[in-house]
């Protein structure tokens, strides 16, 4: 699940996101990667050519002065999108073995491009909820901004999720073979 916020600009709607699907991680390329193993830090930068999020979402407020509301089915597209990774961890141990528990995962994402599609706008009214999605996607630079940092938290918690789940299986020197 994500909660977006209302933004202090053109956004000024409660997004609730559940039931979320990701597709296109897999296709990210790694542009640079720092591990501060003694530190327990970790960096990352990539791209990724096309991230899709799909689900249902609800939401309620106002776009670019525009009332929107809605229930249903949602994608949002982000095309050539540059993400940030920074890892803060912590080192426990478990059985005999040392482990890391990620304390802080932040991510910055910066895509080239983004396409909206929320169906089912305005209870089902097909042309007022076609005309406030090409506003959307006209603007889409305006409204990522204002609900940028809440993206960012919502994404930074679903890849603290996959990244705990191998952290907290395999101990930390089997991952970066040191001593």
């Amino acid at each position: 699940q994500m909660v977006i916020g209302e933004g202090s600009g053109p956004v000024n709607v409660q997004q609730n996101f559940h039931n979320i699907e990701l597709f296109g991680l897999t296709g990210s390329k790694i542009l640079k990667e720092i591990g501060d193993i003694e530190n327990d830090k970790l960096y990352s930068e990539s791209i990724t050519p096309k991230l899709e999020v799909i689900g249902d979402y609800d939401m309620n407020g106002r776009i670019l002065v525009l009332p929107i509301r809605g229930k249903g089915k949602f994608n949002i597209t982000l095309i050539n999108s540059r993400l940030t990774h920074n890892l803060t961890m912590e080192k426990y141990s478990k059985k005999n073995k040392t482990y890391w528990k990620i304390l802080d995962y932040i991510v910055t994402i910066q895509p080239e491009k983004m396409h909206y599609q929320f169906d089912n706008l305005f209870d089902g009214d097909a042309r007022l909820g076609n005309e406030i999605n090409k506003v959307i996607n006209e603007n889409w630079e305006s409204v990522y901004s204002d609900v940028r940092s809440g993206y960012e938290k919502s994404f930074g918690l679903i890849f603290k999720g996959l990244a705990e789940s191998l952290f907290s299986r395999v101990p930390y020197n089997q991952i970066f073979l040191v001593e």
